[in-house]
């Protein structure tokens, strides 16, 4: 497990460095762009810790987990009704649909 965390967290600072070398900074869109992919890559990041320690005396309670999904403003009952690998796939989604619609919009170069 901590080696998948390692390895999404290392992924999730790739995807860091792509985002900030094509995002265009001074569109109007950028700013709240740059605080949804925030929330969701740290949200990734964090509940990979979480599953990583799972069997550690780190283990995080349900209702901690369930206030990493609130305090994003997200359905935690759902969220935690996934398993691990499906969640991060739904935020996954999350994060490639907004950058799709701004896509579209012109945030990207």
């Amino acid at each position: 497990a901590r080696q998948k965390a390692r390895a999404m967290t290392y992924a999730c600072s790739s995807v860091v460095d792509i985002i900030s070398v094509t995002l265009d900074y001074s569109h109007q869109n950028a700013n709240a762009l740059l605080n949804d992919l925030h929330g969701s890559l740290t949200l990734i990041g964090l509940y990979s810790l979480a599953i990583a320690s799972r069997k550690s005396r780190f283990k995080l309670s349900r209702d901690q987990k369930k206030v990493l999904f609130e305090d994003r403003g997200l359905d935690a009952e759902y969220m935690l009704s996934l398993s691990p690998r499906q969640c991060v796939h739904v935020l996954r989604w999350a994060i490639l649909q907004s950058i799709r619609n701004e896509k579209n919009e012109g945030c990207f170069q």
